[in-house]
């Protein structure tokens, strides 16, 4: 249980720099992704995908509001 709250803190301290944790998100949620197809699981590389799009729209409005 530590170690999952020092992992989401880890990650959420990157969220004050510009835009790190977005393409922080990019990068692991597509490799997990890629992972999922090779290995035929292909509903969690469908949630992995959708998450991606969803962070995109997400970086997206942050670089277009500032």
């Amino acid at each position: 249980m530590i170690v999952v709250i020092f992992i989401i803190n880890s990650f959420n301290l990157t969220d004050g720099l510009d835009s790190l944790a977005t393409t922080l998100g990019f990068f692991i949620l597509s490799s997990f992704g890629v992972l999922f197809l090779l290995s035929d699981h292909y509903y969690d590389a469908t949630l992995c995908f959708a998450g991606v799009s969803s962070l995109f729209a997400f970086w997206f409005y942050n670089k277009t509001s500032c």
